[in-house]
């Protein structure tokens, strides 16, 4: 289980003035009643715009109305850890995304290791903040990690092909069993093949790409292998 605690977005005003980013005033203290420290990690919660079921007879206040196939559908906005565990949750879909293998006890891992720190959090105790955690959700560095945290049932199908550094500013060294036979397609999250032919044992250049997640697909005569790659 990921307790998470909330706080407001911190945005930029016409001015270029920050604003945002406190610790929304709802968001509970830790620790647990057997003294356990939580939260873990806190995340967006304050004025969240969200979808508002077509069926609810409850009153709110009409945010934006965006109309799709002939039908209104109603946007509001909310506050509450109901609104920073959903931005949670959502990270956590890509981290899975990102790397599969992994172990529920590994994705917490992720989301806490991963966690930013700033002006409003100060610094964080080893074990944990009981108003923040181990500080604000980030999605990006969560996935990073993710992509380089290796789970137990992932150890086998690794000793076909490893690369590295991933994320990657340029050069990605491949490593396993190749002969030199091995062909590769590196695919867009668009499912456009950018780059694909014969694979150079050892290495990938990829410093022409903009920065982003691609896919990389290796054929071998061992089998296929797919790898998420982050250029930077």
């Amino acid at each position: 289980m990921i307790s998470v605690a909330a706080h407001s977005s911190q945005y930029a005003l016409p001015s270029g003035t920050l604003t945002g980013g406190a610790i929304a005033t709802f968001s509970s203290y830790g620790p647990t009643l057997d003294e356990r420290s939580k939260p873990d990690i806190s995340a967006p919660g304050v004025s969240v715009c969200s979808a508002v079921s077509s069926f609810t007879d409850n009153s709110f206040s009409n945010a934006q109305t965006v109309s799709f196939n002939g039908t209104d559908y109603k946007f509001t906005r909310i506050s509450g850890t109901s609104m920073s565990s959903p931005m949670v949750t959502g990270v956590v879909a890509l981290i899975l995304e990102a790397n599969h293998y992994l172990m529920p006890w590994q994705v917490k891992d992720i989301i806490r290791q991963s966690a930013r720190t700033d002006s409003y959090t100060g610094v964080i105790p080893a074990g944990g903040s009981l108003r923040w955690g181990m500080g604000k959700l980030d999605a990006y560095e969560a996935i990073k990690l993710a992509l380089n945290t290796v789970s137990i049932d992932q150890t086998a199908e690794e000793s076909f092909v490893k690369v590295f550094p991933n994320p990657t500013t340029g050069l990605l060294y491949i490593q396993g069993n190749l002969t030199g036979n091995e062909t590769f397609q590196l695919i867009g999250l668009d499912g456009k093949i950018l780059l694909n032919g014969q694979l150079e044992i050892g290495k990938l250049d990829l410093s022409a790409l903009q920065t982003g997640m691609y896919i990389l697909n290796i054929h071998s005569n061992s089998g296929d292998k797919s790898v998420q790659v982050i250029k930077e």
